[in-house]
């Protein structure tokens, strides 16, 4: 049976577009801090400041699957902190301690050519990432920033939603912007459990890449592949069979 168009493409970002650990650099507390500093309500000594951006930066990526109440988490810290009058905003906060991607970190080899495959395919691409801090506005930011932005058609947190995938409601969020059923979607990402699995259980195509990591020896995905220009070839013929059942 011949496949249907793909309308869509899903993309996670940590280890599939860019790295899946941000390349820390020794002026990056200074940039958090002076981030913070422009967004504080009130006066505050660069003590109190470094020692948020420091607190922030130790937190722990939420189980996936679970729960994320970043805003939350945000705020508490603030509070222990005594800076709540200081940092009135949690996403302002957050925001503020999350670098752009220009000038911090470069995308994976064949990321650039996946996006603008897509686009110029006339596939929607959205992204779909599991994040500490990150949301939608600032990933969009990000691949603005790249040169990227027109590239995408929106974009999908565990930030925004309050969900780690694989919980369905990142997926159900992120088809709902890519505006087209699960069969006419293509889920491309380097976890079995978070990307290919979720996707799978949806009915749509998927894509296992191993950029970052050796390729697995087993996968439930339709294809698995080391390169993203693979990837990009797979958008303008997508003959990739759909998953059975």
């Amino acid at each position: 049976m011949t496949p249907p168009p793909v309308d869509a493409v899903l993309l996670d970002v940590g280890g599939t577009l860019w790295p899946n650990e941000w390349p820390r650099s020794e002026h990056d507390a200074d940039e958090q801090s002076a981030r913070l500093v422009a967004i504080a309500a009130d006066t505050c000594g660069m003590g109190a400041v470094r020692l948020l951006a420091a607190r922030l930066e130790e937190v722990p990526d939420p189980a996936d699957g679970g729960p994320q109440l970043a805003d939350r988490t945000v705020a508490g810290i603030v509070e222990a902190l005594g800076l709540g009058a200081v940092f009135p905003d949690p996403p302002a906060v957050r925001r503020a301690v999350c670098l752009p991607a220009a000038g911090h970190l470069d995308p994976l080899p064949g990321a650039a050519g996946l996006l603008r495959a897509a686009r110029d395919g006339g596939v929607r691409a959205v992204l779909v990432s599991n994040t500490r801090w990150r949301d939608a506005a600032a990933y969009l930011a990000d691949f603005e920033g790249l040169g990227l932005g027109d590239c995408l058609s929106g974009a999908v947190t565990s930030v925004d939603v309050g969900h780690r995938k694989p919980h369905a409601a990142v997926f159900a969020a992120a088809l709902g912007l890519a505006g087209c059923p699960p069969d006419r979607c293509v889920m491309v990402g380097d976890s079995e459990a978070c990307d290919v699995e979720p996707a799978r259980r949806l009915g749509m195509r998927t894509v296992r890449v191993a950029v970052e990591q050796p390729a697995p020896v087993t996968s439930a995905a339709d294809v698995v592949t080391g390169s993203l220009g693979d990837v990009a070839r797979l958008i303008r013929g997508w003959d990739v069979q759909p998953p059975p059942g």
